[in-house]
């Protein structure tokens, strides 16, 4: 009876599986480190896990569609009652009227932009856009006039061409606003004991600075390190550490 129980418990043995221990998985390089104590530790990036390629070619951050349109709504509420007039969209024969119209529709642009959170400007697709184009009255601002509008805000340090007549940088906010607002941000949060890479920074999609082109992005950095409120922690500009005063 003993040997029938014994030969029982080694077939049991057999066909039962074995534990095996959990496995150990890292955690995030840039993940947040619990503070104890109120000691603030920072812990080290793996930079190679940050390819440059990856960096001087990432696009602007994309919202989903419905908060695009709720922002987009906010902005035809704003847009003023002159632009529902046919001759909005034809160019003054004189010079004073010139230079109204063209800053009366710069203050337009200038709003969309700022509401619907935009740093790039892709003028094909913004003539394609009420009120720049009127389906209601069958006008719409040419890419010439649109060029005219841009010119205007160049002249005025809120424009920057990247591929004109077609694509540009629109600044309804200067970079240096932009750079305090990112520090202000890093100490208001508690975040500022973290290393930073600029692709996570541009994860913080509430904020301004977030929904910038990774190149726009590190010449807002740069500004915090010329101030000496940040620094580089490798040669390719691409980890920033904050540096808490």
């Amino acid at each position: 009876m003993r040997m029938a129980v014994e030969r029982r418990k080694k077939e049991r043995e057999k066909t039962e599986p074995k534990a095996t221990e959990p496995t150990k998985t890292g955690s995030s390089h840039f993940e947040a480190t619990s503070v104890a104590d109120g000691a603030l530790e920072k812990q080290e990036p793996s930079l190679k896990a940050i390819p440059e390629a990856s960096l001087s070619t990432a696009q602007p951050i994309e919202d989903d569609g419905t908060l695009n349109e709720q922002r987009y709504q906010k902005f035809l509420v704003q847009i003023p009652p002159w632009t529902k007039a046919p001759f909005a969209y034809i160019t003054p024969k004189l010079p004073q009227q010139v230079q109204a119209w063209t800053q009366n529709w710069a203050n337009v642009l200038v709003n969309y932009s700022k509401i619907m959170k935009k740093h790039i400007l892709n003028f094909q697709e913004l003539a394609e856009i009420h009120p720049f184009k009127n389906q209601l009255h069958g006008r719409q601002l040419s890419i010439d006039q649109l060029k005219e509008i841009a010119s205007y805000l160049e002249q005025n340090a809120m424009l920057k061409w990247i591929q004109p007549p077609v694509l540009a940088r629109i600044y309804w906010k200067t970079n240096e606003e932009m750079a305090q607002e990112l520090y202000d941000y890093m100490i208001s949060t508690g975040k500022a004991v973290e290393f930073w890479s600029l692709l996570d920074l541009r994860k913080e999609k509430s904020q301004d600075w977030a929904l910038l082109p990774v190149e726009e992005l590190r010449d807002v950095c740069r500004i915090l390190v010329r101030k000496g409120l940040a620094k580089w922690i490798d040669q390719e500009e691409s980890v920033l550490e904050f540096i808490i005063q």
